[in-house]
C-alpha cells in the first residue's frame, strides 16, 4: 500500500521534545531512512518557528524540498504577525504549498480571525494549503475564513486537538467535544489529519491510544475516508510512540481496502500533478479533466503531457483524445460523488481534493 505522510516536521538541529535536545539529529537523514523502510511516497512538512526551536525553519524546509521531489512544505506563519498579501504571495512563490497556523489559545484564535482579507485573498487565489493546529475552542473563530475562502484547502491537524483522556469518551460526549470540527464536514475544502493521536491519550505512550478512537470514528463518519489523511507527526511523536506505531492503529482495521488506501496516502498523493524536481511550471491540461458519475472521463491535451493523476468515479471509463498514451495505469481507486472539474498547472494550484485518484506510472 502506498503511504503518504500529511504531517511531519523537520528541524535543522532536531526537535528538543521531552529531553531538552533531539536524540535523532539530523532529522532529515532519520526520516529519509524511515521513509524508505516504510514505503512513504510523499510527505507534507509543516513549518514551525516558535519557541526558538528553529527560527529559520521555513527557509530550511524549503531548501530541503528543492532537492527532494517527494517533499512538499507549508510555511510557518505567526498568527500574531498578520502577513500582508505580498508576504503571502512571496511564501507561495518561494515554493511552499501554503501556510501553517498554530491557533492553540483564545488570543491566537482572535489574532487569526483578524487576519486581513487581503492575506486570505492571496491564499485563496494561490489555491494554498492551510495547515491548522487548532483547539476546538478556537476553531469556531476561524470558521468564517474557512467558509469565505474556498480556494484554500484547510487541513485540520491532530483530529482537531479535542483534549487528552485516560479512557475513551462515550460517543455522545465525544461528539459534543468535537462539534466545531464536525460542523465543517459540509465544507468540501476541509480535510482532517489523523495525526498525533498520542496527544488525545493520557498517558501519551498508552498505545494503541484507544482514547482517540471515538474521535476518529466520528470524523470518518462525517468527513469520509476521502477527506481523512494519515500523518506521522515526526519527530515529536517519537517522544511517545515508535514510528511504526504512528502508522499502525488497530482501530483503522475496520476500514475496507479502498478506504484504508485513501486515508494512508491515496488522496494525498493525488494532489500533486508531477514531481517537483526543478520547480518548473507544469503544462496545463486543456480542457480541464472532467467527470460525472457512471460517465466517460475525457482528457484532451498535447502529446506526452498526460497528467500523473486522474480523479474518477466508480463505474467511470477513461477515454483520451488528441494525445499519445504511452503509459499504463498503475493504481486505480474509485469512489462515488459529485462531478467536478480541475485544471492543475503547478503543485500549489492543485491542492488536496476530496476525490479518489488514479496514478499513472512515469
Amino acid at each position: 500500500m502506498m503511504l503518504a505522510d500529511a504531517h511531519l516536521h523537520l528541524f535543522r538541529n532536531g526537535f528538543p521534545g521531552l529531553y531538552g535536545e533531539s536524540l535523532l539529529r539530523p532529522d532529515i537523514e532519520v526520516y529519509e531512512n524511515l521513509r524508505r523502510a516504510h514505503g512513504i511516497a510523499a510527505g507534507l512538512v509543516v513549518g514551525y518557528e516558535g519557541e526558538g526551536i528553529d527560527p529559520a525553519n521555513n527557509a530550511y524546509i524549503c531548501a530541503l524540498a528543492a532537492e527532494r521531489p517527494w517533499m512538499h512544505t507549508v510555511a510557518y506563519a505567526d498568527v500574531h504577525s498578520a502577513p500582508s498579501a505580498d508576504v503571502v504571495t512571496a511564501i507561495l512563490e518561494s515554493g511552499h504549498a501554503g501556510v501553517a497556523l498554530y491557533v492553540t489559545d483564545p488570543a491566537k484564535g482572535a489574532a487569526a480571525a483578524a487576519y486581513p482579507t487581503s492575506a486570505w485573498n492571496a491564499l485563496h487565489q494561490g489555491r494554498a494549503l492551510v495547515s491548522l493546529n487548532t483547539v476546538q475552542e478556537c476553531l469556531a473563530l476561524i470558521t468564517p475564513a474557512i467558509e469565505n475562502f474556498s480556494g484554500c484547502t484547510f487541513l485540520i491537524s491532530h483530529m482537531g486537538l479535542p483534549g487528552s483522556y485516560r479512557q475513551p469518551l462515550a460517543m455522545a460526549d465525544a461528539e459534543a467535544r468535537l462539534a466545531p470540527l464536525l460542523r465543517l464536514a459540509a465544507l468540501p475544502n476541509v480535510m482532517v489529519k489523523i495525526s498525533a493521536p498520542y496527544a488525545i491519550s493520557d498517558p501519551a505512550f498508552s498505545y494503541p491510544l484507544v482514547a482517540a478512537k471515538p474521535f476518529l470514528d466520528l470524523i470518518l463518519n462525517r468527513f469520509g475516508a476521502e477527506r481523512y489523511l494519515w500523518g506521522s507527526d515526526f519527530s515529536p511523536a517519537l517522544d511517545h510512540v515508535s514510528f511504526a506505531q504512528t502508522i499502525s492503529y488497530p482501530w483503522l482495521e475496520r476500514l475496507g481496502d479502498v478506504d484504508r488506501a485513501l486515508v494512508m496516502g491515496g488522496i494525498f498523493c493525488g494532489c500533486w500533478p508531477a514531481p517537483r524536481n526543478s520547480r518548473a511550471d507544469y503544462r496545463p491540461i486543456t480542457p480541464p479533466i472532467t467527470w460525472t458519475s457512471a460517465a466517460a472521463v475525457s482528457v484532451s491535451s498535447a502529446p506526452n503531457s498526460m497528467p500523473q493523476v486522474l480523479h474518477m468515479h466508480r463505474g467511470s471509463n477513461l477515454a483520451a483524445a488528441g494525445m499519445q498514451l504511452d503509459r499504463r495505469p498503475r493504481d486505480i481507486v474509485m469512489l462515488e460523488g459529485d462531478g467536478v472539474a480541475i485544471n492543475p498547472v503547478k503543485p500549489r494550484d492543485c491542492p488536496l481534493l476530496s476525490m479518489p485518484v488514479m496514478r499513472l506510472a512515469s
